[in-house]
């Protein structure tokens, strides 16, 4: 995948949320080698000085030889998920419908579709990118409430 479908996810993410605001451009940039472990790149609250401060956009880095998965189905209210998988494999559930997201595939869950991340095969590189950057999520049995 080239930088310049990167740019245009990212975009197009950032876009779909931001129609009839003034954007205000970014005074620094920021610049650093990928880490071997799991990390917040970006978002609202980061927690270490790798991560950006961002509140239109959040970035996780999922580089990992050990696998995990999320603890069960669950969507966002207003935030657009995009999976990027660069290195191994993500099995997905979205409602019913289970598959595999492999190395060089992007997977996109739009705000309010409940997914799940079931299984990863390692090693794993993946990026989530949220766009608008918000931390909620609402799980299948907290829905049904």
């Amino acid at each position: 995948m080239t930088i310049g479908l990167w740019s245009q996810i990212i975009f197009v993410l950032l876009s779909r949320r931001q129609k009839g605001k003034v954007l205000i451009p970014v005074k620094n940039y920021v610049r650093r080698a990928l880490p071997r472990e799991f990390a917040v790149l970006g978002g609202p609250n980061p927690d270490d000085d790798l991560a950006f401060r961002s509140d239109n956009l959040q970035i996780l880095w999922n580089c990992s030889d050990e696998s995990w998965a999320d603890p069960g189905q669950h969507y966002h209210h207003e935030s657009d998920e995009v999976l990027i998988v660069l290195k191994g494999s993500l099995d997905v559930e979205v409602g019913e419908e289970q598959f595999t997201v492999e190395a060089g595939e992007i997977c996109f869950f739009p705000a309010g579709m409940f997914h799940a991340i079931t299984g990863a095969h390692t090693p794993i590189e993946a990026l989530v990118i949220r766009a608008p950057a918000t931390q909620e999520k609402v799980f299948r049995g907290d829905a049904e409430l």
